[in-house]
């Protein structure tokens, strides 16, 4: 199984759950493709210390369209249930 990944541009914020429609929006209108709240401080630090850092994230919530990786699906069930099979 194969993994695909994009390489563009990501909001990085502290305002965890403050996002308003608005914020959201305007964030996709100037063409951030993600909002996450780490990367500019681990970024920020490892150019301070002089070392080399990269971000690597995973998509878990949808904010547009106000999907989650943590609500409950049937697809969700049949996965884990096919990983608890494998454990």
């Amino acid at each position: 199984m194969g993994y695909s990944y994009v390489v563009d541009s990501v909001l990085s914020t502290s305002a965890m759950l403050l996002e308003t429609k608005d914020m959201i929006n305007e964030w996709a209108a100037n063409d951030h493709l993600g909002v996450d709240m780490e990367t500019a401080t681990t970024l920020a630090i490892a150019k301070k210390f002089g070392k080399n850092a990269i971000g690597l994230l995973n998509l878990s919530d949808h904010l547009i369209a106000g999907d989650t990786l943590y609500a409950y699906t049937k697809e969700r069930e049949a996965i884990e249930s096919e990983t608890d099979e494998k454990i």
